[in-house]
C-alpha cells in the first residue's frame, strides 16, 4: 500500500529508543513537526490494507526487539465495521471524524481523517513472540486509560506463532485499545468465545490531527509475569487486576 507523507522536517534522530517497564514514557513528547522520512527510507514498514497516512513515528525496542509506535489513519470503511459489530468508536481527544470530496466511485479525495494509535514489532523468533506475549500496555490518553496486548485472539496468536516456528519473520502490529473503564459499576468480562475468533480490529479509538493533544499520550509497559516466572504459554491469561470485554 501507498502512504501519504504529511510535510514537515526531517527527523534528527534515528536510533530506537528502549522502553524500560513499569517506566511511563510520552512517545511524541518533544516532538515539533510530523513525521517526515530520511531520504532513502521506506515509511511502509507496517502494511495496511488501505492507503494510508503516518502522521508520527518513534522507533523503539522492547527486549532487543524492534519496533514502531505511529499515529496512521484508520481504514475509511472502519466505522462501517464499527457499526456492523456493534462497536462504539471512542474520540478521547474530542470530534474527528472523516470529511471527503467525492468525484466518483474511485475517485474519493479526504479532506478531514481520523488517525489511531498503531504498535509494531519486528519478530525473527517464537522466543521473541513469548515475550511480547507476556507484555501489555497501559495508554493513557486524555481522561481515558486503555490497555493494548497481543493476546486477545488466540487463533490468532497460534497462527502467528506458526509462521517463527516456520522460519518466517514477522512484524506484528496491534491496534486494538481496549478501554478500561468499569461501566455501570460492573467491570467487564473476557468474553471466552470472543478470544476464541481470529479478529484483527475488537476496538475502535479515533484521534484528532492535533499535535499538542497527541504530544499528551502516555504509555506504560508491564509484564503479565515477573521475570523469575515461567514464560506464558501461547494462550496467556488476561492480568487479574483488569478484566476486559471484548466481543466480536
Amino acid at each position: 500500500m501507498s502512504v501519504e507523507i504529511p510535510r514537515g522536517e526531517p527527523r534528527k534522530d534515528d536510533q530506537p529508543s528502549e522502553i524500560k517497564l513499569d517506566v511511563r514514557f510520552k512517545p511524541y513528547k518533544r516532538v515539533r513537526n510530523f513525521y517526515w522520512p530520511k531520504k532513502g527510507e521506506d515509511p511502509a514498514i507496517v502494511d495496511e490494507r488501505y492507503d494510508h497516512t503516518l502522521l508520527l513515528r518513534r522507533k523503539v525496542s522492547l527486549y532487543g526487539i524492534l519496533g514502531w509506535i505511529d499515529i496512521v489513519s484508520d481504514d475509511p470503511e472502519s466505522w462501517v465495521e464499527s457499526l456492523i459489530r456493534g462497536l462504539p468508536i471512542e474520540k478521547p481527544f474530542g470530534e474527528t471524524h472523516f470529511e471527503e470530496i467525492y468525484r466518483g466511485r474511485d475517485n474519493i479525495k479526504y479532506t478531514k481523517k481520523p488517525y489511531i494509535l498503531r504498535f509494531a514489532f519486528h519478530l525473527h523468533n517464537p522466543a521473541e513472540y513469548a515475550k511480547l506475549l507476556n507484555t501489555y500496555a497501559d495508554v493513557n490518553l486524555g481522561q481515558e486509560r486503555y490497555m493494548a496486548a497481543w493476546n486477545l485472539s488466540v487463533p490468532r496468536v497460534q497462527r502467528i506463532m506458526q509462521c517463527l516456528e516456520d522460519g518466517k519473520e514477522v512484524i506484528l502490529p496491534e491496534k486494538n485499545l481496549i478501554n478500561l473503564k468499569t461501566e455501570n459499576g460492573n467491570d467487564g468480562d473476557i468474553d471466552g468465545d470472543g478470544r476464541n475468533e481470529d479478529f484483527g480490529r475488537a476496538s475502535f479509538v479515533w484521534l484528532p490531527e492535533d499535535l499538542k493533544k497527541l504530544r499528551t499520550i502516555q504509555l506504560t509497559f508491564h509484564r503479565f509475569f515477573d521475570k523469575d516466572d515461567e514464560e506464558p504459554p501461547t494462550e496467556p491469561p488476561i492480568p487479574d487486576r483488569e478484566r476486559l470485554l471484548v466481543r466480536t
